[in-house]
Order: structure tokens, then C-alpha cells, then sequence
């Protein structure tokens, strides 16, 4: 019998738990959802970015809730600049954080900031040391239903079971390997009527992992 493993992401991101409970919010380059909050220098400060990370994890971390652009530079919490080379890597025009930049900070939270096209995050990574899926992508999300949201997970050679969540038919959303996206049309429908709404899913392997998402309206 495959042991249950149930993980619930509430408010307060804690190692151990399946989602990573920190809300990050979908600011884009031309998205309503960035803080209206500027610095001297008229950056516009977006919410943070969360993520969690296994040490037994070896693939990057995609970058699916920003709409990056290539003038990105890579600040540590001094804002002292980065090389953006040893962090970030360019893939089919979408950057991800490089696995090896995150297995050799030695912090258990790694931080650092993302700025581009006058907009700028901090980046919040929780390494810990799971051995069984997760899902790396924040659960807490807020949206507009103006964009399709996309989340990862670490499959550890497992698959994605299950995704289910109210009114969903098979065509609101698609798993392609380790990647979960969630149709715009169906997250608008939703927040029609619904201030916050619930994706649940089920990651298996030799054991069956199970956790929720939570979109809410921005």
C-alpha cells in the first residue's frame, strides 16, 4: 500500500510541507499585479518570488510567474551586483535559477534580486532535503484571469496523478512532464464568482503525495 503523504500550504512557508506557502503574485511587464511601490530610482517593487528546493534535486528552477526581459541583472540583499551568468540560464527565452547556484549557497534560505525593465523581486529559495515530490513553485498565487498560470514540480522520476479542482474540465488545464499550467479562461470563470479558488493535485512515486494550490483574486 503506497503511504500518504498529505501537505497542506497555509500562509507560512515551513520545510517539510509539499507547497511553498509564501504568496507570489503574477507581475508581469504589462500585468496588473506589481505593488505600487517605487524606489528613488522609480524602480516599481513587485511581490517576493518564492520557491523551495530539495538538496536531492538537481533540475533549475523555472522562472514561469515573471515576464523577464534581457536587460535582468542579479543584485544580492546589499544590492551589491551579481554575476548574472552564475545564477540565471536563458532557456527558449525564458530564464531559470541554475540548480548549482542553489546546492552551493550554503544558507538554508537563499535570497537575491531580480531587476528588469525598471522592476525588480527578491528571490526567497527554501532548500531542505525531501526526498519524495513537491511541488517548487509557490501555491499561493493571485491572478487576474488575464494569463494562464504555469507551476513545477519535482517529480523524482514519479508522475503527475491527479489535478482536479471545481468545475474543471480536462481542457482547462495541461501537464506536459513536470509542468502544470492552468488556462486563463477557466482561472477568469472562476474568479467570477469566487474570490479564491482551489487546484488540488497528486504526485506519485512509490508514494503518493498530495497538495492544493490556492489562486485568488488580486
Amino acid at each position: 500500500m503506497k503511504k500518504l503523504a498529505i501537505l497542506i500550504a497555509l500562509g507560512t512557508l515551513m520545510l517539510g510541507v509539499t507547497g511553498c506557502n509564501a504568496k507570489t503574485t503574477n507581475p508581469s511587464t504589462n500585468h496588473t499585479t506589481t505593488l505600487n511601490i517605487t524606489d528613488e530610482n522609480s524602480v516599481v517593487l513587485l511581490a517576493d518570488s518564492h520557491y523551495q528546493y530539495s538538496t536531492f534535486s538537481t533540475e533549475n528552477i523555472k522562472i514561469l510567474h515573471l515576464d523577464m526581459t534581457e536587460d535582468v541583472l542579479v543584485y544580492d540583499k546589499s544590492m551589491n551586483e551579481l554575476n548574472k551568468d552564475d545564477i540565471l540560464y536563458l532557456n527558449n527565452q525564458k530564464y531559470e535559477i541554475k540548480s548549482t547556484y542553489i546546492l552551493n549557497e550554503t544558507d538554508e534560505i537563499v535570497e537575491f534580486y531580480l531587476e528588469f525593465n525598471n522592476q525588480r523581486t527578491l528571490v526567497k529559495i527554501t532548500k531542505s532535503a525531501k526526498e519524495v515530490p513537491y511541488i517548487i513553485s509557490s501555491t499561493l498565487v493571485e491572478a487576474d484571469g488575464t494569463k494562464d498560470l504555469s507551476f513545477q514540480f519535482e517529480l523524482f522520476g514519479g508522475s503527475v496523478k491527479q489535478i482536479s479542482a471545481t468545475e474543471m474540465m480536462e481542457n482547462d488545464y495541461e501537464v506536459v512532464g513536470n509542468i502544470l499550467t492552468i488556462n486563463k479562461e477557466y482561472i477568469a470563470s472562476m474568479l467570477e464568482t469566487e474570490d479564491e479558488f482551489i487546484i488540488n493535485y497528486a504526485l506519485e512515486t512509490d508514494q503518493l503525495v498530495i497538495g492544493f494550490i490556492s489562486i485568488s483574486s488580486n
